[in-house]
């Protein structure tokens, strides 16, 4: 018989829709002016209730916020807050006479002599710096701002791109205290702390004129740098959830563009991690929670991308109905465009007919025919729709069963006109009727 030319294998069942996204990690940028770990979007009770508070804050609520943004907990939170008060009362009982201007350039030198030991670039917490002298700009201004308010000075912190001080207010005058440096008080011109400054921190001494440069922060935004260094710090040992709380917290106390931008990138590292790890499921659900909180397109898009991810994943352990489930529900939601869709469902109804060829052609040819029907015309399902259809009408001339054939071929030619392979095949079957 002139038809029997043989059975024609199917395309492959798997294609690019078959294949994992690729994720990244956005580590946040690292820098010493810049987040205590849980899993979800919630703000810490300290952060709650320092938000409620009006600036300035009263020198308790500022040590407990301080403390507890550290992380400081059991005995060392009781040593801190002893070491607190005690310095108080000296810088009282030493700088309590004196003229504002002198009590604050007074407290620099007393912290330089009694409390700070070593400069560490990454040092912020509050109860370490009390324990071991060890400190970084963000932590000496912060034990700074807290004696200073012990001893009535109105003061500001500043921040700059890579730095933070403090900026004592005295009636009209104002002057800078750069904490890391015992020659930081006022620092203008002064030799010494040229010297020494950017030698022993690394960066820049920012003057009150470079108003572009420099950001004016009350109580909570200097506590918030607290928080900045932790988030930073555990971002850079790939501690994502552990990064998470202090971002949550900073953008609580600030509700601005920087804690914002750090609060997203955050989210994503944590959602990014679970899509790593193989838990897309958490990280759709995490970033549904951020999305509720975040309007930021990246969010949505890193969600497709796990969502994408996750019937990857089905797919390739062969959960065909649960991916195809999972797709249609994502769609039906807005959360995955139509492309992905489209190309995971043709990827998913190959692997079906593939299945099914294994027992019936015709099982095969339907289930790919009624994927045209519901995803419109695709290459790739079409192709396979005419090999199935081709190997079940070699089966049937095979068994003689040539107007079975010629009915199926007809059929199917109303789905594929077009098909070269199928309109070969009707030729020489007509060619062979009686």
């Amino acid at each position: 018989m002139e038809l029997l030319q043989g059975l024609v294998p199917a395309p492959p069942g798997q294609g690019p829709a078959s294949r994992l996204r690729l994720l990244t990690l956005l580590a946040l940028l690292f820098t010493p002016a810049v987040l205590h770990a849980q899993q979800g979007l919630q703000p810490s009770e300290a952060a709650v209730s320092l938000a409620q508070l009006k600036e300035p804050l009263e020198p308790k609520a500022f040590l407990e916020a301080a403390l507890s943004f550290s992380g400081a907990q059991g005995r060392e939170l009781e040593l801190a807050r002893g070491r607190a008060g005690a310095l108080a009362e000296a810088a009282a009982a030493e700088l309590g006479s004196r003229a504002p201007r002198d009590r604050a350039e007074g407290l620099l030198a007393i912290l330089h002599r009694e409390v700070f030991r070593q400069y560490d670039e990454r040092q912020t917490r509050l109860d370490e710096l009390l324990a071991t002298g060890r400190f970084n700009c963000v932590s000496s201004a912060v034990l700074y701002g807290l004696l200073a308010r012990y001893l009535g000075l109105d003061f500001r912190a500043v921040q700059t791109p890579d730095h933070a001080l403090i900026r004592v207010l005295v009636g009209a005058a104002g002057y800078d205290v750069e904490t890391t440096s015992p020659y930081g008080f006022d620092p203008g011109s002064r030799k010494e702390f040229t010297d020494s400054f950017g030698r022993v921190t690394g960066y820049s001494y920012v003057p009150p004129g470079q108003y572009g440069r420099r950001r004016e922060l009350g109580d909570k935004g200097l506590l918030s740098l607290i928080l900045y260094n932790r988030n930073a710090y555990a971002t850079e040992r790939g501690r994502y959830l552990e990064a998470l709380e202090p971002a949550v917290d900073a953008d609580l106390l600030r509700r601005d563009p920087e804690s914002r931008e750090r609060l997203a990138l955050s989210c994503l590292n944590v959602a990014s991690a679970h899509g790593l790890a193989g838990r897309y499921e958490e990280g759709v659900r995490f970033l549904e929670e951020a999305g509720s909180r975040l309007e930021d397109p990246r969010l949505g898009r890193l969600r497709e991308d796990l969502l994408h991810n996750w019937a990857v994943s089905l797919i390739a352990g062969r959960r065909l109905e649960e991916a195809q489930r999972l797709i249609d529900a994502r769609r039906s939601r807005g959360e995955l465009s139509d492309q992905p869709w489209r190309s995971l469902g043709v990827t998913i109804r190959q692997l079906r007919a593939q299945e099914a060829s294994r027992r019936d052609f015709a099982e095969a040819a339907e289930i790919l025919r009624r994927g045209l029907e519901e995803l419109g015309p695709e290459a790739a399902l079409e192709a396979g729709y005419e090999v199935y259809v081709h190997n079940q009408v070699v089966s049937l001339v095979n068994a003689r069963r040539l107007e079975e054939a010629l009915v199926v071929l007809r059929r199917a030619l109303l789905v594929v006109p077009e098909s070269s392979l199928l309109r070969e095949d009707e030729g020489r079957l007509a060619r062979q009727r009686p």
